[in-house]
């Protein structure tokens, strides 16, 4: 069975190393790095946080709910716990350093119960350097640096924690702590270009470029792995990066914000976006709004299992990195077709199949606009699926499905069947390979597909005909242009089916906590992207209280594991 890449663990290394790990260049002035800010409304929010999600874990998070306060109130001794927390990366600096800002509501319990006693770094105030301290100066401390005391325009002083010393503020500064933050989030992060112009656009993207080759040279191949399926997973991680650096290289500001509230919401995310002119970011996203969708039409569905509306855009770097994947999938796939010694007939049909499967989806995000739709419900215990991609204009599916039902035995087609709204409507019936899975998901082995000259439908499950049929004719009537790229909203019960097909892999007793907590979730995710009159990408994000009992009961199991509550 193909693998597919699985490079999001290197995400996080991924932040770290272009927001917090700049080169030699940024120092020298080369590279003139974005600004970057968190913030965290204080250690009381954190607490409240917490507290929800273990509470809501029941009888598992009871058990460790006192030992793992108390872990956490250990790094709060001396902290007021009132006001925000601010993290500050010094992107300018190789590597980067970091400024830590911390509200401190007693120095005496904060210097000795907090910093020496439970974190390991003793303090030393500096001889004739009033409220500077020197940090760690002994063998083996947690940590060498540097803390001075500032007063704040909020009320509270703050310790400033750095490694240099040049990296403090100068003494007596007031200092603004929590501009980021309004009285809903918990946490905010703010990353800004104040340089833009060509130069030094590209210069960021050298700097991206630089931590690709860094990552990607720390992959290592899998005893299971063959060299193709390495370099595959490599070209998808790079995509990943990639797509993460853009935001690095080409965004005028990214502000992040969320919250977890009281009540029946378990936590609001919300983002803003604006790119760099001239970038192509900006070139992509101004497609945005120009004219209506391809599939405005189709009415979009509040309660279904998962229901998903996007144009999304795609630059042209984007199209090549995916033009290169494409063709490194179809060569693997091709490798191992030709090392099936299936029958000549079914081997053609094989590679047939692929070529013009692969052709599709380089026409697909060769628009620059990736359009899509997706909506699935359950009916009569059984999943019904309705979807749609959009094409170039004259794209011709067919050859592709007469190829997909020779390339294996047992599959047939009916073509033709009917053709409605300029859809021509055709029946698949699959073969043995994937009979179970498919019959006791959708309870059939029948999938509809509809075909135009710039688009692709699909359907499958109770009464997938006549929904198809309804979409395509409401497709066809059009809607409005509209600012909105994203639309989504998906039910977490319904998630909890797909997990029992799940299996092999790591921390299976994890995934039975998901499966159990989902399934009974009345809530819902929802999730929208849009452009405004300003050229600002505008996302908000909810999801249910379920996934905030689920990351208690998550806690609590690693918590019993890992004996953190003592």
């Amino acid at each position: 069975m193909s693998r597919s890449p699985r490079p999001s663990r290197l995400v996080p290394g991924l932040l770290a190393l272009l927001l917090c790990s700049a080169s030699a260049s940024a120092q020298d002035g080369k590279v003139e790095p974005p600004q970057v800010l968190f913030e965290s409304a204080g250690g009381a929010r954190v607490l409240g946080d917490f507290t929800q999600a273990i509470d809501l874990a029941g009888e598992a998070g009871a058990s460790q709910k006192q030992g793992l306060l108390d872990l956490l109130e250990g790094f709060l001794v001396g902290v007021d716990p009132e006001a925000p927390v601010r993290v500050e990366p010094l992107t300018k600096t190789s590597p980067t350093r970091y400024r830590i800002f911390v509200p401190v509501s007693d120095r005496r319990k904060w210097q000795q119960d907090n910093l020496n006693y439970a974190s390991g770094i003793p303090s030393r105030e500096i001889a004739g350097q009033k409220d500077r301290y020197k940090l760690g100066f002994v063998r083996n401390a947690a940590f060498d640096g540097y803390m001075e005391y500032y007063p704040s325009e909020s009320g509270p002083e703050y310790a400033v924690i750095v490694e240099q010393p040049e990296d403090l503020p100068q003494s007596g500064t007031t200092l603004k702590i929590g501009a980021l933050l309004n009285a809903d989030q918990d946490a905010a992060f703010l990353l800004r270009n104040k340089v833009g112009g060509e130069d030094a656009v590209a210069r960021r993207w050298e700097r991206v470029e630089e931590a690709e080759k860094e990552l990607l040279s720390t992959l290592q191949i899998k005893a299971d792995e063959t060299p193709e399926e390495f370099d595959l997973r490599k070209t998808g991680a790079g995509m990943q990066i990639s797509a993460i650096g853009r935001f690095y290289a080409e965004a005028s500001v990214i502000f992040a914000g969320g919250s977890v509230p009281d009540g029946g919401i378990g936590a609001v995310s919300t983002i803003v976006f604006q790119p760099l002119p001239g970038t192509e970011s900006a070139e992509a996203l101004a497609q945005i709004g120009e004219r209506p969708a391809r599939f405005a039409g189709v009415p979009f569905n509040e309660e279904a299992n998962f229901c998903g509306q996007t144009r999304f855009p795609v630059t042209t770097s984007e199209q090549a990195r995916m033009k290169s994947l494409f063709e490194k999938m179809q060569a693997l796939l091709n490798a191992r077709t030709k090392a099936a010694n299936l029958p000549e007939a079914q081997e053609t049909a094989r590679l047939e199949a692929f070529q013009r499967m692969f052709d599709l989806a380089n026409g697909v995000t060769s628009e620059g606009l990736v359009e899509a739709i997706v909506e699935t419900v359950t009916v009569d215990g059984k999943r019904r699926v309705v979807g749609a991609v959009g094409l170039p204009e004259g794209s011709d599916v067919k050859p592709a499905l007469e190829a997909f039902v020779a390339s294996r035995e047992g599959r047939s087609a009916e073509y033709g069947v009917a053709e409605v709204a300029g859809v021509s409507l055709h029946r698949l019936t699959l073969d043995d390979t994937f009979a179970g899975y498919v019959e006791d998901l959708i309870g059939t082995r029948e999938i509809w597909i509809g075909t135009a000259s710039n688009a692709l439908w699909y359907a499958a499950g109770p009464g997938a005909r006549e929904e198809l049929e309804s979409q395509v004719t409401a497709a066809a009537a059009g809607g409005e242009a509209s600012d909105e790229f994203l639309r989504m909203t998906a039910a977490p019960a319904g998630a909890a089916k797909l997990l029992e097909k799940v299996e092999g892999g790591e921390y299976p007793e994890y995934r039975a906590i998901a499966r159990e907590v989902l399934a009974a979730c009345n809530g819902r995710i929802t999730a929208t992207l849009r452009k405004d009159e300003a050229g600002y990408v505008r996302g908000r994000a909810i999801a249910p209280r379920c996934l905030l009992i689920l990351m208690g009961r998550l806690i609590a199991e690693i918590s019993e594991r890992e004996k953190l509550a003592g």
